[in-house]
């Protein structure tokens, strides 16, 4: 898959086949049956400096998309696609020695950050299987192999319990890293088999797209072999609570003493949960709802109550994003990048260029694109259209 120095939501190869570039050239590389007719204005890059003339590369994508999403985060309150949220805090405000804002004890009812919350926990990740192979073939018919395949039957499949916990990077990469992960897959689980499908260009050789040159497809040696399969799941346990409250104590002047809870989504949509001081039973594996009051808390104030969760809108059933959300990001995306892009001739151009253009003259903009919290730009406000609509369309409802 295409990567980048910076993480998003939206796969690189996810916005290429939207606007109908060519993933073959998107990802650098050229083949015998897939020939560049000119190497500035239909290779990508992955960097700038690279030999782009000007045009935008890979990594530059990748900043101009994280940049939508953040915008469509701040301005919407959640997410086009889940995002896990690393210890959200709360302040906790009193009034001498009464609590404003929570209750000091018992179950209290808490708003997130950011809405549609999918579910409360601490991410964890173990490994499926290591050095599973990727078998190439030719699914068009035009003489290079161009669909990559991957299949592991295996026991271990059946724990996982939906295809947005897998997760694919090439053999002896660093899980950790999001940036490592080979997104844009098509998974698919039947009981103990899980299947993967994607285009061979996203499985280049990640070290070739550091170098300024451009990379010979058909050469085996330029593609992975294998790849090693992940799960990622989320969890409430006494070594990974969802929620921790941090108590301000004189006895610990330099420390925040604190205590672990449980917590429940009750509003998916507006990202309200309820929240239960709890303490852990190893034997029974279960939370037993306590009291701030019975915790050790050194007569301390509680002073923060921090958050883990996951929040955005759902992927659908092969672990992609939703085709509607995915188009948004990819206009807004386009809509605020400031160079133009590589490849794709004439369908590429019409796209772009009019999700960057500015209505003017006869076609000026109405008072509402004026004020397109997105910006002025056709590609902005089509995004914003969409957001505002499915919002309209989800009132009343928990999605």
């Amino acid at each position: 898959m295409a990567r980048a120095d910076v993480k998003t939501l939206l796969p690189l190869d996810r916005y290429a086949e939207i606007l109908q570039i060519d993933p073959i050239h998107f990802n650098g590389v050229v083949t015998e049956h897939r020939p560049i007719l000119n190497a500035n204005n239909d290779l990508w890059r992955q960097y700038g400096w690279m030999g782009s003339q000007g045009r935008g590369s890979r990594n530059e994508l990748a900043s101009a998309i994280q940049q939508a999403e953040q915008l469509m985060i701040e301005k919407l309150r959640y997410a086009p696609a889940p995002m896990y949220i690393d210890g959200e805090r709360h302040p906790v405000l009193h009034n001498g020695l009464k609590t404003i804002r929570y209750a000091p004890k018992g179950r209290q009812r808490i708003e997130t950050e950011y809405a549609h919350v999918r579910y409360m926990g601490k991410q964890k990740m173990s490994l499926i299987e290591a050095g599973v192979p990727i078998v190439r073939s030719d699914y068009t018919g035009d003489g290079w192999e161009d669909r990559a395949t991957i299949t592991l039957t295996d026991a271990s499949v059946g724990d996982i319990e939906s295809s947005s916990e897998v997760v694919i990077v090439a053999s002896g990469s660093d899980a950790t890293f999001e940036t490592e992960w080979i997104k844009n897959l098509r998974v698919t689980l039947d009981e103990t088999t899980l299947t993967a499908i994607g285009n061979s260009a996203w499985f280049v050789d990640p070290s070739l797209w550091d170098r300024d040159s451009v990379i010979d497809g058909d050469e085996e040696d330029s593609f992975l072999e294998e790849v090693d399969i992940y799960r990622v799941y989320y969890v409430q346990t006494g070594d990974d609570p969802a929620v921790l409250y941090e108590y301000e104590s004189d006895d610990y002047p330099t420390t925040l003493p604190s205590a672990a809870g449980v917590g429940t989504v009750h509003d998916h949509q507006n990202g309200f949960a309820t929240i239960t001081p709890a303490d852990w039973d190893d034997d029974t594996e279960t939370w037993n709802v306590t009291t701030l009051d019975a915790v050790a808390v050194c007569g301390g104030l509680l002073a923060y109550i921090n958050l883990w969760y996951v929040a955005g809108i759902a992927l659908d059933r092969q672990g992609r994003m939703r085709n509607d959300f995915a188009r948004a990001v990819a206009a807004l995306t386009t809509a605020r990048m400031t160079m133009p892009i590589t490849g794709g001739g004439e369908s590429v151009d019409k796209i772009f260029n009019y999700w960057q253009e500015i209505p003017r003259g006869d076609d000026r903009p109405t008072y509402a694109q004026k004020e397109c919290p997105f910006g002025p730009q056709r590609g902005a406000w089509e995004a914003w259209t969409f957001a505002v609509q499915f919002m309209r369309r989800i009132e009343g409802s928990s999605i």
